[in-house]
């Protein structure tokens, strides 16, 4: 996918889930949105044409390369209670 259709794409999705959330999110939210909610990551991948969820989520980093460092992720994924579906298989996060 070229990335000015990725960018609009990604654009929609994150007003989508500010409007499901009825909050103003930041790019930090809407990743763990996307880890945590199934459904929301199987939407972000229809939209933006993904095959994978690997694929999607490294898609993502690459997009906002921030994601990566925030603080505020690797407390999400670092958390012993945080499991992650990933093409159905629960995995639990360590960083």
């Amino acid at each position: 996918m070229y990335e000015k259709e990725f960018s609009r794409a990604f654009i929609k999705i994150c007003a989508l889930i500010c409007i499901l959330k009825n909050k103003k999110l930041n790019v930090p939210n809407i990743f763990i949105e996307i880890l945590k909610n199934n459904d929301v990551r199987k939407l972000y991948k229809y939209l933006c044409d993904f095959d994978t969820d690997y694929e999607a989520i490294i898609k993502l980093i690459e997009y906002e390369p921030n994601v990566s460092k925030s603080k505020y992720i690797k407390k999400f994924l670092n958390n012993r209670k945080t499991v992650i579906t990933i093409n159905d298989k629960p995995r639990k996060t360590h960083l």
